[in-house]
């Protein structure tokens, strides 16, 4: 496993910074040790689910809304998911709650510039998603979060992106509270 290690290594020995792949472990909780030992992840009932929905998604460019319980393991299967998918990014909405913050994380995960205007991010966003090879998907973490501003600015995305891009958003309590809400309110 050491030799296999190695020529892995050398392939990419220099490509990213020691600091770039710590916030890329960090991001996807991989630990301190990762090599010391290796994860078995249990394909559980909710795993294959969301893994289906994710698959169809991407596949087909539609999307996808998935309210559930805490802590079942809706954010592991998407951080795998991506882990495992060419073009599938994961957003941390928790992190990123306001619509400014929202549309630079969404450039950031796509590899954009996301420190010029807001109106060139959107603008290159949904240039960069619509020309895109591989079938994009953008999975929405802890979607509950997010200020009404951002869901207005993903309607305007996926309207713009439609055809193009699966989107997947996912939450607990407080993405079925906000979505009940703004029902009962007739908002959008």
């Amino acid at each position: 496993h050491l030799r296999d290690l190695d020529v892995f290594q050398s392939g990419i020995d220099k490509v990213l910074s020691d600091d770039k792949w710590l916030a890329i472990a960090n991001k996807y909780n991989v630990p301190e040790h990762a090599f010391d030992f290796v994860w078995q992840t249990a394909k559980t009932i909710v795993f294959n689910t969301i893994m289906q929905h994710l698959e169809a998604c991407q596949e087909l460019s539609i999307s996808g809304i998935l309210c559930d319980e805490a802590d079942i393991g809706k954010s592991f299967v998407a951080k795998y998911y991506v882990s495992q998918r060419q073009g599938a990014i994961y957003v941390d909405c928790s992190k990123c709650k306001s619509r400014t913050a929202f549309i630079k994380q969404l450039a950031k995960e796509f590899g954009l510039d996301h420190n010029i205007r807001i109106s060139d991010i959107q603008r290159d966003l949904t240039q960069y998603i619509n020309s895109m090879r591989t079938k994009p998907l953008i999975i929405l973490d802890e979607a509950g979060d997010l200020d009404y501003p951002a869901f207005l600015e993903i309607k305007a995305l996926w309207n713009a992106t439609e055809y193009k891009c699966g989107w997947y958003m996912m939450g607990a309590d407080g993405l079925k509270f906000k979505i009940d809400r703004n029902r009962n309110l007739q908002k959008v």
